[in-house]
């Protein structure tokens, strides 16, 4: 069989075809605020390790607090006021953060439009994350609170401990020699007529 060149007719057919055949659109780009928006859910998964770490602080911190706070003694208040620092820095410094955040997705929204679900949903994660931020203020607040509370209390025991003690300490001391009075010959009648014998058996209230 003999083969037939039909390339020109198929070149003739393309060019009868090609007008009629709407062009293959490009790939469509991503518009710059969806590529933003992933920046965005990196910067929010950073901010939800920051407020996990936070919470290990409150527990740590509660633990102390809860275990200490009813001694008086071995008091770990270096290690708290440490915790207390920290914590109160943490939570200002994130609190910053998803403010920002909040204006961020807020404006990505309006250029993607109310029906955008990417936008949505990144509006939905700075809610999870304040909520989560508001929570762990919320307990660090009251962590605080109790804090107080127990340094009043262990402030009053102490002073009521030193009062007692010396108080105790006053009606318990011995009269072992007399006062000045009698060790001076004053009178064997006086208060002193009871008092102990002086080292080497004289009397403190006697003569000789």
């Amino acid at each position: 069989m003999v083969s037939v060149d039909r390339s020109r007719e198929f070149q003739q057919l393309c060019a009868q075809l090609g007008p009629s055949m709407p062009p293959t659109p490009p790939p469509a780009a991503a518009t710059p605020a969806v590529a933003s928006l992933s920046d965005f859910h990196s910067a929010a998964s950073n901010i939800s390790h920051e407020i996990y770490n936070t919470s290990q602080k409150l527990a740590q911190l509660t633990r102390l607090v809860q275990q200490r706070g009813k001694s008086l003694f071995n008091d770990p208040a270096n290690e708290i006021s440490a915790l207390v620092h920290g914590i109160s820095e943490d939570i200002r410094v994130l609190n910053g953060k998803l403010e920002s955040a909040q204006t961020y997705v807020n404006q990505k929204k309006s250029q993607l439009g109310d029906k955008s679900q990417v936008a949505d949903h990144s509006v939905q994660v700075v809610g999870e994350l304040k909520s989560s931020l508001i929570s762990a203020t919320k307990s660090f607040k009251d962590v605080v609170k109790q804090r107080q509370n127990n340094v009043k209390a262990q402030q009053e025991r102490k002073a009521m401990f030193g009062q007692g003690s010396g108080s105790k300490l006053q009606r318990s001391r011995p009269k072992v020699y007399g006062n000045g009075a009698a060790a001076a010959g004053g009178s064997p009648g006086g208060s002193d007529a009871l008092a102990l014998p002086r080292p080497g058996g004289t009397m403190g209230s006697g003569g000789g």
